[in-house]
């Protein structure tokens, strides 16, 4: 009982039981096979077959031929066929192919291949892992077209069925390989891409866009006169058989490949800041292929990857994000909200990971859900148990986006309607019956079980000699005491360079009996995850236990410096945690504990009585490194400065809420007022608004001086969002403190920040009364940094006065200091103001060049605000040299940038930018203002900045 296979994309093949058959008799017998397999899913009258076969032909003479044809038929196939089932069923009107016959057909799982992909829930086919395995295996089977090389029939009928099915079926193969080489090209298998539209190209040789891909393609890979020849085909084919040129488009990437420019490339898979897993998946292929198919499912929008701690969400989230990020449009975003302290800053933080700026006046929760409507993206939110209270902006945005897909893990459910959940158990583990894997359908060896693998990989990392055979037993023991819960496997593994794996089977099963979890999330049946920290913990020195819980109160990464001073830990006590698998480091040379891990050192912390001590010495680390970045951020240093504050951000809002939690009001005062410049350049400004109004409710218990420091602090804050009469009433209270207390240096620095307000509401008398008052109490005082920003200040005053001689006297000596004191954010600043000189004395070229130096320093340091009065600069120097689609753009990305900071245009620079913008928009007209101002709108903060350095250097 032979199987037959019937190939029919290409020459006819025909094999029984992969033996060839040959000999059909009559050409018509392989019209016939054909015609009947192909349409197999019913029968047809001998009637139909004749008229199909032998239309001009009598009747008699016909059946006669039919006949013959259909014995030589049976004769070739039938011979091994099963007689319950033959492959032909014949009656005296009656043929049919039996559908139940031992048969493949070639065409017909070719078209199953292509109508599972049509049918697929997925984004978009070439984007789509599950049917690119099906489209691979669908060209594959495409040989060529239908029946190519039969030899006619001499039959109209027949031949009009051929090219009706053939045609079909050459387009659905067309279409797969063009599918399927965006595909790879997406997956950056640019050489396989190449490969299939060849293909494409022999079987439509006409087809531009191909022609256009493979140009491209090849191109990219250097392959230049290729690419060159390609478009000579493509145009030679299209002239013979059409007689037509290419299309503009062709001609112009033509024209791009022969001058050397790069065609653009297709991303395979935009990500930001994803972590790379330093361990291979072991045990989870059947979780992750499942997982992908959810991803994969554009219904499927919130899967919540549930289990206890330890289990591996985390490790399977990172390997189905890498496994599928071309899969989403706009890639992956990998977000750990482990040390994030409060669902209040949620938004907030997956903001900041999508390399977004917080841009008030827009709350973070409306400005993310409208980034998020036209992004097709995969958001991984990883640690969400704690976050559960903010559960509300996933719903908001799952109902105000269409294509973003959110990958959840917690500890526990979200209790969503739309939520998938997705239960994580344990790696396979061997039962009571030691020989094989249970559940594994073929009787796997147990060594082949995950959490066997895993734990034999782990601990030949620690012991490059360890074998299986010896410790066999104790390994299955310890597997199933910790029911294949992976990191409970991966610590008990990392012990056995110094100690019998029995031995650490043993100590494990006691301390299963003996000890409760105070977790209430976890489980009766997964207390064993404490066990397993236990064991490691026994096995740390006195030191090392005291550093470990101590590393409890850090909430993000670790720098050594805070570990020793917080932990006092030293390196090789570090080193030494490390190689337990109790700390992290990263390429930075940062440390950091997992999250269960962070919390089990705090329970040891607990018991041990050090709590406050430990968090207070918390504090002081980093209001130090506060104060001492406070001094930093006005010199050189400041972009390294604010980065490394932004680093530890997470830990000053801990340590922050820690003393205001604890009424040490006086080190919150500390830590909010020396943190101020940082929230104010970073866009943190409500942030530190709020901070600061928590610690000015319990301001009365403040020193003068510290209580003068956080009015003054929160003023500015206040001013920067343009909230003058807050700013005012603090800037007074602050003066009115200094002058009590006859502070010089503080009634100088609120006289200055009184006449910048002034400044900013248009008062210039009144600014220049502050001001004027202000700079001798500084000159006397001796800082540079204060001499010179209040130099600045009467600069401004003076220019808006049209006082441009004065102006740019003030101006320039203001520029001189800071540069002695290279602070390039102050540099900044004074340049902008300079260029405003020169252009008002209409000097474009002086004005381009100082605006330029301004741009490129307040876009390295973050300063959002100082981005926004450049492209305000460089629109106007666009205007002087009759650039005006250019100002229109310039001036439309600033107003965009300074709604979103919510910081508003001030009155000193609102009449000069009205009288350049009125200029460029008589230069346009109304309509093409309109239109290009529109255009300025939608760039965004980077693209803006490009067109501005653009803009300085045209003429």
């Amino acid at each position: 009982m032979a199987h037959l296979t019937i190939s029919l994309l290409g020459p006819l093949q025909v094999s029984l039981d992969e033996q060839a058959v040959g000999g059909f008799a009559y050409n018509k017998a392989r019209a016939l096979l054909a015609y009947l397999v192909v349409e197999a899913d019913r029968t047809h009258p001998r009637d139909t077959i004749v008229g199909l076969l032998w239309p001009e032909m009598t009747d008699a003479a016909a059946r006669t031929n039919l006949r013959q044809v259909l014995t030589s038929l049976r004769d070739t196939i039938a011979s091994g066929g099963n007689p319950a089932a033959p492959f032909l069923i014949t009656t005296r009107d009656t043929l049919q192919f039996n559908p139940a016959s031992d048969y493949t057909l070639d065409v017909t799982h070719f078209v199953a291949l292509l109508d599972a992909c049509a049918k697929h829930q997925h984004r978009h086919v070439s984007r789509c892992p599950a049917c690119a395995a099906r489209l691979e295996e669908a060209v594959q089977l495409y040989r060529g077209d239908f029946l190519a090389e039969l030899s006619s029939v001499d039959s109209a009928p027949f031949e009009e069925w051929l090219v009706v099915k053939r045609e079909a079926l050459h387009q659905r193969a067309v279409e797969a390989l063009a599918h399927l080489a965006r595909y790879h090209e997406r997956w950056s298998d640019a050489t396989r891409a190449r490969h299939l539209l060849s293909r494409q190209i022999e079987l439509e040789p006409w087809d531009e866009t191909a022609h256009i891909h493979l140009m491209r393609l090849l191109a990219q890979a250097g392959q230049r006169s290729s690419a060159l020849a390609q478009y000579e085909t493509c145009r030679r084919i299209l002239m013979e058989q059409f007689g037509v040129k290419p299309s503009a488009a062709t001609k112009k990437l033509y024209e791009q490949i022969r001058d050397g420019l790069e065609p653009a490339v297709v991303s395979a898979a935009r990500s930001l800041d994803l972590p790379i897993a330093a361990t291979r998946l072991i045990g989870r292929d059947a979780e992750l292929i499942e997982l992908t198919e959810l991803l994969a499912n554009p219904a499927r929008r919130l899967i919540t990857i549930v289990g206890p701690g330890g289990i591996g969400k985390t490790r399977l989230a990172l390997a189905a994000l890498t496994a599928n990020a071309p899969v989403f449009e706009d890639g992956t975003v990998f977000v750990n909200l482990a040390s994030l302290i409060s669902p209040d800053l949620l938004a907030a933080t997956l903001l900041g990971a999508l390399g977004l700026p917080i841009e008030p006046p827009a709350r973070p929760e409306q400005q993310l859900v409208d980034h998020l409507r036209s992004r097709e993206l995969l958001l991984v939110l990883d640690n969400f148990e704690h976050l559960l209270t903010g559960v509300d902006l996933l719903i908001r945005i799952l109902q105000q986006t269409t294509r973003v897909t959110l990958l959840i893990t917690s500890r526990e459910r979200l209790a969503l309607q739309s939520e998938q959940v997705f239960e994580l158990e344990g790696l396979s583990y061997p039962s009571k019956d030691r020989d094989f894997v249970p559940g594994s359908g073929d009787n796997v060896p147990i060594e082949q079980s995950g959490a066997v693998q895993l734990f034999i990989e782990r601990a030949q990392q620690v012991q490059r000699k360890f074998q299986w055979t010896p410790e066999a037993d104790a390994i299955v023991r310890i597997c199933r005491l910790v029911e294949g819960l992976p990191l409970a496997i991966e610590l008990a593994a990392s012990t056995v360079d110094v100690q019998a794996c029995a031995t650490i089977a043993d100590d494990i099963a006691t301390s299963l009996r003996s000890l409760v979890t105070k977790y209430r999330d976890l489980p009766e049946r997964h207390r064993s995850m404490w066990a397993a920290f236990e064991h490691s913990w026994h096995l740390l020195s006195a030191d090392e236990q005291q550093v470990f819980s101590r590393l409890a109160v850090f909430c993000g990464s670790i720098e050594l410096a805070a570990a020793q001073q917080v932990a006092d830990a030293t390196p090789e006590t570090l080193a030494a945690l490390i190689d337990k698998s109790l700390l992290r480091r990263d390429h930075a040379g940062r440390f950091d504990l997992h999250e269960l891990l962070r919390q089990y050192a705090y329970e040891k912390l607990c018991e041990a009585g050090q709590v406050d001590r430990v968090h207070a010495q918390h504090l002081a680390w980093f209001l130090a490194l506060a104060q001492t970045a406070e001094q930093h951020l006005m010199g050189k240093d400041q972009v390294t400065w604010l980065h490394r504050l932004e680093q530890a951000n997470d830990d000053l809002r801990a340590a922050l809420t820690w003393a205001l939690d604890r009424d040490e009001s006086e080190s919150a005062a500390q830590l909010g007022t020396a943190l101020w410049q940082f929230w104010w350049t970073r866009g943190y400004l409500s942030e530190g608004r709020q901070w600061l109004g928590r610690i000015q409710a319990r301001s009365a218990a403040l020193s003068l001086d510290l209580r003068a420091q956080l009015f003054n602090r929160a003023a500015v804050l206040a001013a920067q969002q343009g909230d003058f009469a807050e700013a005012l009433r603090l800037f007074e209270a602050n003066l009115a403190l200094n002058r009590e207390r006859g502070n010089l240096s503080g009634t100088a620095n609120t006289l200055n920040n009184l006449g910048a307000l002034s400044i900013e509401q248009a008062d210039y008398d009144q600014a220049r009364v502050f001001l004027e008052e202000c700079l001798p109490l500084r000159r006397q005082l001796g800082n540079p940094a204060h001499i010179a920003a209040t130099l600045n200040n009467l600069g401004t005053a003076a220019h808006c006065q049209s006082d441009l001689d004065r102006a740019q006297q003030y101006f320039d000596e203001s520029l001189a200091l800071y540069r002695q004191l290279e602070d390039a954010r102050s540099i900044a600043g004074v340049l902008n103001n300079l260029g405003g000189i020169a252009l008002e004395r209409s000097q474009p070229d002086q004005a381009q060049t100082l605006y330029r130096e301004s741009l490129t320093l307040r876009a390295d340091l973050g300063d959002q605000a100082g981005v926004a009065e450049c492209l305000e600069g460089l629109a106007a120097v666009a205007v002087l040299r009759m650039q005006p689609h250019h100002s229109a753009q310039l001036y439309a990305a600033a107003a965009v940038l300074r709604e979103h900071i919510g910081a508003p245009l001030p009155p000193a620079n609102e009449a000069i930018n009205t009288r350049f913008i009125n200029a460029a928009q008589t230069q346009l007209g109304d309509a093409v203002w309109a239109d290009t101002f529109a255009t300025g709108r939608a760039l965004s903060l980077e693209q803006a900045i490009a067109c501005a350095l653009e803009t300085t250097n045209r003429r």
